[in-house]
């Protein structure tokens, strides 16, 4: 469209139209959730949660769908032991609309390891006489 110009005037001028449409039309947004991400609880684990990575995105969207933007952090309630550390465990997903606009990896901070027979029966004992867990 541009290289099949006259002149090097109308290349430069349906270039800039192009451009100013492209900055009049769209928006470069950053996403990301709002505070800190929680902790997450791992089962016969120590320690008994891991932490994680922040996450954020950046999408390109049309300027009229900004308030269809929506993100969501998507994480398990619990962890089976061992976790690594920077193990993907769950995805903040980006939607505009109904459309996906990105689905990036959340990934932990910390690891934790499994829990021994002798850790296990020691925590069920302290349950059994505290009641706390």
């Amino acid at each position: 469209m541009v290289l099949g110009a006259d002149s090097s005037r109308d290349r430069f001028n349906t270039a800039a139209t192009l451009l100013d449409y492209g900055f009049a039309h769209f928006k470069l947004m950053h996403v990301a959730p709002e505070g800190d991400l929680p902790d997450v609880p791992v089962f016969l684990g120590e320690p008994d949660s891991v932490s994680l990575q922040p996450v954020s995105a950046d999408v390109l969207i049309r300027t009229t769908d900004e308030p269809e933007l929506t993100a969501q952090v998507l994480i398990p309630d619990g962890l089976p032991a061992p976790v690594e550390e920077g193990a993907r465990v769950g995805t903040l997903l980006v939607q505009v609309g109904q459309r996906t606009a990105a689905a990036v990896p959340v990934c932990t901070a910390s690891g934790a390891d499994a829990l021994d027979w002798l850790r296990v029966l020691e925590r069920f004992v302290k349950n059994l006489t505290t009641g706390t867990t």
